[in-house]
């Protein structure tokens, strides 16, 4: 390049008249023609030779056609992860096209454009139980309707090779069964989100289940996908995770840290929104859980088995039993069984309510499915079991906990159902108090 440029209209009516690629015409039915369309967008550009001029404006014209038909389609695609990469780059793009530059400046400006452009990947093919992902390319009449839906993938049948799918929104407790190739898995939500944290309108999940979900982050540092600001605990902790954590009695969390009483406000918000909303509310805490950062189902299965101490006052003198040893260790271990009232109703209107909820509906397998792909599911089954034996014992955390674990468990293993019924036997609870931990010691010695 011999001369320094100007990107402006000019230039664009020149020469980015010509290169309308028809890339972005029609309507998007899935992420998966969003996806082939930005690697054919790609591949051109890596074809195209001469002034680098040329080639910026035919991108941004690509760009911005593929931007336009993505505010057709609708929140089912601007709400993801692939969708908002065009959507900033079209904006990058067009705010380029109005500044000058330098020969030196426009050349690190594509070869950065390059680099964000090639970090662009299409969603994975390949389906997983207990993800998110939408539906594209059915044919018959009802099944074009389902096209561009979000599904929770519960479980898959080689037998017939298909995956059977909660479809978002389905009235009752129905099920499709689809082939794989109408599956495009979606890509887990970036952080952060922008909400303001904790605080949402109860009667909107589209942005109160997304709040909740993210008080279950600890601080993720600057790896891919996040933002080194961003930081839980740097956020005020208010709205209407704060107040459900306040119901239980702020007194009874004095051993928390300002990370703890966070993501356990958001349990309880969610375990309140499945209780009050019922099916539809549960249905949308388990979208959010599996469409988030991993992190979620690990936080969700800590405020259980990894349990910070949960006090409470002495009713005659007020003051406060506190300090048992064994709460300071890793989140590897299992903490002490706890048998106080306000531990036992944090857990009853927290994360226990919410695999209970979860397990009366047809889509609880999609969260069991990624309970068990979280490194410490061995240790939810581990306290899930010692509840059940505590039943038998008789303590306050068995006779408020155990039949409750008995259920949630039959979901996770019907092969157990039958057996689960009944409080188990004096023997089995000696069994499993005694020797859970070496059972199930590592997250391989269970699965579904």
């Amino acid at each position: 390049m011999s001369s320094k440029r100007k990107c402006n209209n000019n230039k664009k009516s020149s020469s980015g008249g010509n290169h309308s690629t028809g890339a972005a015409s029609g309507s998007r039915e899935s992420l998966t023609d969003i996806a082939a369309d930005m690697h054919s967008i790609l591949q051109r550009s890596e074809e195209i030779s001469g002034e680098p001029d040329d080639r910026i404006i035919k991108m941004m014209k690509e760009f911005q056609d593929l931007h336009a038909t993505l505010e057709e389609d609708g929140d089912d695609l601007t709400s993801s992860k692939l969708a908002r990469d065009v959507k900033e780059m079209a904006s990058v793009l067009k705010e380029y096209e109005n500044c000058g530059s330098s020969d030196e400046e426009e050349a690190d400006f594509i070869s950065g454009m390059a680099q964000k452009i090639a970090a662009i990947k299409p969603p994975s093919e390949s389906v997983k139980e207990g993800t998110v992902a939408m539906v594209h390319s059915l044919q018959s009449a009802g099944g074009k309707k389902t096209n561009g839906s979000r599904v929770l993938v519960m479980r898959h049948h080689p037998e017939q090779d298909r995956w059977q799918v909660r479809v978002e929104f389905q009235d009752g407790n129905v099920t499709k069964a689809l082939k794989g190739a109408n599956l495009t898995p979606l890509r887990r939500l970036p952080l952060p989100t922008g909400f303001r944290r904790g605080f949402a309108d109860i009667n909107n999940f589209d942005t109160i289940v997304p709040q909740l979900c993210e008080l279950l982050l600890y601080h993720k540092g600057a790896g891919p996908g996040y933002s080194g600001d961003f930081s839980p605990s740097d956020i005020i902790f208010t709205g209407y995770a704060s107040m459900a954590l306040q119901r239980m009695g702020e007194s009874n969390f004095m051993c928390f840290v300002a990370t703890q009483l966070e993501q356990m406000g958001g349990v309880l918000g969610l375990g309140n929104l499945c209780r009050e909303a019922e099916e539809p509310g549960t249905e949308a805490a388990v979208f959010g859980l599996l469409e988030g950062d991993k992190m979620y189902i690990d936080v969700l299965i800590q405020t259980m088995h990894w349990t910070g101490e949960i006090i409470e006052e002495d009713d005659n003198g007020g003051e406060i039993y506190m300090g048992r040893s064994g709460f300071n260790g890793p989140p590897t271990q299992l903490t002490p069984d706890q048998d106080t009232a306000p531990y036992v109703r944090t857990m009853e209107e927290g994360p226990v309510l919410i695999l209970e909820c979860v397990a009366k509906y047809s889509f609880a397998p999609a969260l069991w499915a990624a309970l068990a792909d979280s490194e410490f599911f061995h240790l939810l089954i581990q306290r899930l079991m010692r509840w059940m034996a505590r039943e038998v014992r008789k303590t306050r955390d068995g006779k408020g906990l155990g039949g409750k674990a008995r259920m949630i468990l039959s979901s996770m293993f019907p092969e157990f159902a039958t057996t689960l019924k009944q409080p188990i036997s004096a023997e089995a609870a000696d069994e499993i108090l005694s020797e859970s931990s070496t059972l199930f010691s590592e997250p391989s010695s269970v699965t579904l």
